[in-house]
């Protein structure tokens, strides 16, 4: 079975050769951990062949994949799916009045159970009828009021970012893709919010281990189904704001 990134792997060395140590990372790529060579990323398959078949993999393969779908959610390369959204159950009927058979006449306005047979109605003696008011249209049962309408949002692409300004210090960043709403930024009086310290993910090893291309950790990610699902979960007040594709300023 191929090794998934997030795969830590061995490589014993020969004739006193160090031991190689490695992360697998996206796009068939390795980073050597813990020796010289740490920090340096080559090919998973030239590192394979230069390990000349001695790999062993040093974390199961369940925390592997933990470790590989967790940096797929927050990096948004594979955030979870949507499910449809029904805005509104389906509408019920109409209740109308009962309705008399088809089979026949003389049954207008009769519940099923009460119609006469055709039989019956033709050998029955035909009642006076006495003068009487105009009888009272049959009475309308209507389904009771939906509420208030759902909200309508405009219509977003793919690529469109909205920015929540509280002030210069406190802002959110979202950015609209195919399958929801990444928010990349969350910054609060001027702290950016990051990556949790027992996180594991790659970006916030090579912080702890002092790599000099990550100065800071990653900043924190979050994936919402829905714009409305997003701006419920800002605070009260603020602006928005917007900027398409190749746009350079906040609008």
């Amino acid at each position: 079975m191929a090794y998934i990134p997030g795969s830590k792997l061995l490589a014993n060395g020969e004739n006193g050769e160090l031991p190689s140590y490695v992360m697998v990372l996206s796009d068939n790529k390795v980073m050597f951990i813990g020796n010289t060579y740490n920090g340096q990323t080559m090919s998973l398959t030239d590192w394979l062949i230069l390990s000349e078949g001695r790999e062993v993999q040093i974390n199961s393969l369940e925390k592997a994949e933990t470790i590989w779908q967790h940096a797929k959610q927050k990096s948004g390369i594979d955030p979870p799916s949507l499910a449809p959204v029904d805005e509104y159950e389906k509408m019920p009927e109409l209740l109308m009045p009962p309705q008399g058979c088809d089979a026949c006449e003389g049954c207008e306005g009769l519940e099923y159970s009460d119609c006469e047979t055709e039989a019956t109605i033709a050998t029955a003696p035909v009642p006076m009828v006495m003068p009487s008011s105009p009888a009272a249209a049959p009475e309308l049962r209507f389904p009771p009021p939906l509420g208030e309408p759902a909200p309508v949002y405009p219509q977003r692409k793919v690529g469109d970012k909205l920015k929540w300004e509280l002030n210069d210090e406190t802002y959110r960043i979202v950015v609209f893709t195919e399958k929801g709403v990444l928010q990349v930024k969350s910054v609060t009086d001027g702290g950016g919010e990051t990556h949790t310290k027992d996180c594991t993910c790659v970006p916030c090893w090579e912080h702890n281990h002092h790599a000099p291309w990550r100065p800071r950790a990653p900043l924190a990610k979050a994936f919402f189904e829905t714009e409305k699902a997003w701006l419920d979960s800002l605070p009260q007040g603020g602006k928005l704001l917007m900027k398409c594709p190749g746009d350079i300023n906040w609008v």
